[in-house]
């Protein structure tokens, strides 16, 4: 299976608005919560939580990832290693930071119909070590 290149924001700006995927994919690197939240319609199945649930753990990461000073995320679609064995991933990767944000997209007919985190990618859950106190 042929995988594209990676990919950022600016790419996508042309298709944003005419293909739910890259308006998915936009509004997560662009780290635009509302975006998000809007794009994923109620349709969506979100697997582990709840819509609100997966938005309050979403948010909480881009919350980390501006922490770091990242504005924006790359995306590298690969192959998940792990828990997720042979899955593609949607690797979103903070441009300062180089922390990556994994996450599973189910799609059918050009439309993201599921979704789910896949931790296997790296991610950031804890800052303290972020802090010199």
């Amino acid at each position: 299976m042929y995988l594209p290149k990676v990919l950022y924001p600016e790419e996508l700006l042309p298709n944003k608005r005419a293909d739910h995927i890259n308006q998915v994919w936009h509004a997560i690197m662009s780290m635009n919560i509302i975006e998000v939240a809007e794009a994923l319609v109620d349709e969506v199945e979100f697997h582990e939580s709840s819509k609100e649930e997966f938005l309050e753990m979403l948010s909480d990461r881009f919350r980390k990832h501006r922490i770091l000073k990242d504005e924006k995320f790359y995306l590298n679609i690969t192959h998940c290693f792990k828990i997720h064995k042979d899955e593609i991933i949607h690797e979103f990767i903070g441009m300062e930071s180089g922390i990556n944000l994994g996450l599973i997209f189910d799609i059918t007919k050009d439309r993201i119909t599921g979704v789910k985190f896949c931790n296997c990618f790296g991610g950031i859950f804890n800052l303290d070590n972020y802090y010199h106190w």
